[in-house]
């Protein structure tokens, strides 16, 4: 296993959080406006984040970045995985890009038994089945191996199995925009969070993308134009107390030293950790006292 710190190939980084146990995989983007992940006028370089668990013969990938990111994922997924180590992959979300774009191209180099995600026309790996270059335009999903792999729907509070004696815990996601799950795996403190906690960004695209120590970035202004200038926009004037609550409810009930977003920095340590949660909470408690965004759907604008 890679170990000891970030291994870099140009921007394609293996950074190990728990040694043979946790390894962070950053697939870094260009933030130049085309990129629904962050608010338009926002510049800089962010990252989609995928995360290998490792426990015995098994390892299981979280979210699998775009279709750029194909060839640099594989490499770095093959670099750490045993001869004859089975895989598994789940999507926290099936909706968006960032998650899915890959499952086809993972399943074709390895040994993939399941793919896990959320209801999806009863199986998640056939609605990930959409490359034009592994799926051709007319071609029925499911077809070659990935045909072969199970897939499993994460309905509601899950168990997870890793391998026997690690489990992960899904349950709903308090703060979120489309449908998706948070995922707590107790061995190794880590609560991964999807689309929340993604406000934290860089100026250059070598990182780091661990966040170690507190720091003032972002402020709490740019955390909140961040947020509300991207999915979260309807936070003004929302009644957020609910959200606050599950959020304080879910930290207080597990013990967290990482969290892990579905893109931007992985925040390390429980001072980052806990700096970053009552941040969030700070953004909850303001907003709810904005008035709200208006929204127009529907209407035409600008027409005769």
């Amino acid at each position: 296993m890679a170990g000891g710190g970030p291994l870099t190939e140009g921007s394609a980084q293996i950074v190990t959080l728990v040694e043979d146990r946790l390894y962070y995989l950053p697939n870094v983007y260009e933030l130049d406006g085309r990129v629904t992940t962050h608010p338009v006028n926002l510049r800089g370089f962010a990252s989609t984040n995928s995360y290998l668990l490792v426990e015995k013969e098994h390892a299981l990938l979280i979210d699998t970045g775009f279709s750029v990111h194909e060839r640099t994922l594989i490499e770095r997924v093959r670099k750490l995985l045993e001869p004859g180590m089975r895989l598994s992959v789940l999507v926290i979300r099936i909706g968006e890009y960032y998650g899915i774009c890959n499952v086809r191209p993972l399943v074709e180099a390895f040994d993939v038994d399941v793919v896990y995600g959320k209801n999806a026309y009863g199986n998640p790996a056939l609605a990930e089945d959409f490359r034009p270059e592994y799926s051709p335009w007319g071609t029925p999903p499911g077809e070659g191996w990935i045909g072969d792999v199970r897939g499993h729907v994460i309905a509601g509070n899950e168990v997870i199995e890793v391998s026997q004696g690690r489990e992960l815990h899904a349950f709903g996601a308090p703060l979120r925009l489309l449908p998706t799950h948070w995922i707590y795996d107790a061995s190794t403190k880590t609560l991964f969070t999807s689309d929340a906690f993604t406000h934290t960004w860089r100026a250059d695209p070598s990182g780091p993308w661990v966040v170690a120590e507190v720091d003032d970035s972002p402020t709490f202004e740019e955390a909140r134009a961040y947020m509300i200038g991207n999915r979260f926009w309807w936070l003004p004037g929302a009644q957020t107390e609910p959200i606050a609550d599950r959020i304080e409810e879910i930290f207080r009930e597990r013990e967290i030293e990482r969290i892990a977003p579905g893109y931007g920095c992985v925040l390390e340590g429980k001072d980052v950790v806990d700096h970053h949660r009552l941040l969030v909470l700070e953004i909850l408690s303001a907003t709810r006292e904005e008035p709200p965004v208006p929204v127009s759907v529907g209407g035409r604008s600008g027409g005769r």
